[in-house]
C-alpha cells in the first residue's frame, strides 16, 4: 500500500511540475501496467496540490496583452506571485479536507 501510494506521488509530482502532462493522460499511457486505484488517487491529489506552480510561474503574457491576462498572472506582474501560490495550495487542502466523508 505504501508503494502505491509514494508511486503516485512521484507520479502527481511529474504531471503537477510538467506543463501539458495531465494525470489521465499519464493514466491512459501506463494503463498496461495496471494502476491500482490508490496510485492514482495519490497522483490526483499530488497533482492538485502541484500545479500551480507551472500554470502560475510559466504561463505569464506580456503586459501588452491584457485581454487574455489572469487574476493569477496580475498578481505575478504585481510582484505577489508567492501569495498565488499560498492561495492555491490552502485552497487545495480546504477542498481536500471537506472532500474527506465523515
Amino acid at each position: 500500500m505504501l508503494r502505491e501510494l509514494l508511486l503516485g506521488a512521484l507520479f502527481g509530482t511529474f504531471t503537477g511540475l510538467m506543463p501539458g502532462v495531465h494525470v489521465n493522460t499519464l493514466a491512459v499511457l501506463l494503463n498496461g501496467a495496471l494502476l491500482p486505484s490508490l496510485t492514482l488517487f495519490a497522483m490526483g491529489l499530488t497533482h492538485t496540490y502541484l500545479d500551480a506552480f507551472p500554470s502560475t510561474f510559466l504561463g505569464i503574457p506580456d503586459e501588452g496583452t491584457a485581454l487574455s491576462i489572469l487574476p493569477a498572472h496580475r498578481l505575478v506582474l504585481a510582484g505577489k506571485g508567492m501569495e498565488v501560490i499560498r492561495i492555491a495550495l490552502y485552497s487545495s487542502f480546504l477542498a481536500t479536507l471537506l472532500f474527506i466523508p465523515p
